[in-house]
């Protein structure tokens, strides 16, 4: 494993350990679309949100802020519209990604 993680990737001079290292230090975001209205399930479904019973919301995991960004936009234009919305943004660093301890809270408003 170590002689594969040592290796370059591809035609750059990155290896495939300094690329996972690079990438666990990126935060990644879990959005929790609080209050949707029933009839937008199969949109969230469909846009790969998954059904939390316990919370009873909606989860989605976005890799990057951009992705966040564009889908808090994608969620006002086509869940929510006019509505009102407090959503439920939980920011995962590499300490709390992969455990049982929840992220930083970052509510937004819609």
């Amino acid at each position: 494993m170590l002689q594969v993680l040592a290796r370059p990737v591809g035609h750059s001079a990155t290896t495939g350990l300094s690329q996972l290292i690079a990438a666990a230090s990126k935060p990644s975001f879990k959005l929790r679309a609080t209050g949707s209205p029933f009839e937008s399930k199969d949109k969230l479904k469909g846009r790969g949100y998954r059904w939390d019973a316990d919370a009873k919301v909606w989860t989605c995991t976005l890799a990057s802020q951009e992705q966040l960004d564009a889908e808090l936009a994608w969620l006002k234009a086509e869940v929510y519209g006019r509505r009102a919305a407090r959503l439920e943004i939980e920011v995962l660093d590499s300490l709390v990604r992969y455990s049982a301890r929840r992220g930083e809270a970052a509510d937004r408003s819609l």
